[in-house]
């Protein structure tokens, strides 16, 4: 056994290195099929924004998160399994579209829920004269609370969803690379 192929255990582990290119060699094949299914999904949800605003906004929410938490989904899998076939790729990225649904409902729930919470409280301390309609409570205090609550609640379900990071120690590292 040589001096290289001995263990140090008091070396600290590293990521696993990434490699950006697909098995054959010819370049990242995941990047294809992510841009091909978000121009599609572009162009869907810009027909649905015209025939039917809500639900047209409802498929943005729901798309433009999809697609980047399938992209970071796909990229830690390649990490984990190795190569991954066409099949495998878009299913991993239908996975992350149908787990955005629930994350933007719930942020919804906590975006309503606040709001509310935000206009009965400062329409309660009556900061705010002359708020006969109470238009001036829900955009100083419910809008900024909703908000804030719904972007607290998304960030939070879309970290705690994507499958976790691989730690490899530093000689299983070169081990496989020779």
């Amino acid at each position: 056994m040589s001096d290289q192929d001995e263990i140090n255990p008091f070396e600290s582990p590293q990521e696993a290195q990434v490699s950006y290119e697909s098995p054959s060699g010819s370049g990242d094949s995941s990047l294809t099929l992510i841009v091909s299914v978000s121009v599609g999904l572009l162009i869907l949800c810009t027909i649905l924004l015209v025939i039917i605003p809500g639900l047209g906004v409802l498929g943005f929410l729901v798309s433009i998160p999809g697609v980047i938490h399938g992209a970071i989904r796909i990229r830690r899998k390649r990490i984990l399994e190795g190569a991954m076939t066409r099949e495998n790729q878009f299913n991993n990225l239908l996975i992350s579209l149908l787990i955005m649904v629930p994350v933007v409902f719930a942020s919804s729930i906590g975006f309503g829920v606040f709001c509310f919470g935000g206009f009965i409280a400062v329409q309660s301390t009556g900061w705010i004269k002359n708020d006969d309609y109470g238009a001036g409570a829900a955009i100083v205090g419910g809008l900024p609370a909703g908000l804030l609550a719904a972007l607290i609640i998304g960030i939070l379900l879309f970290i705690f969803t994507l499958p976790k990071k691989l730690r490899v120690p530093r000689d299983e590292i070169e081990h496989e690379s020779k």
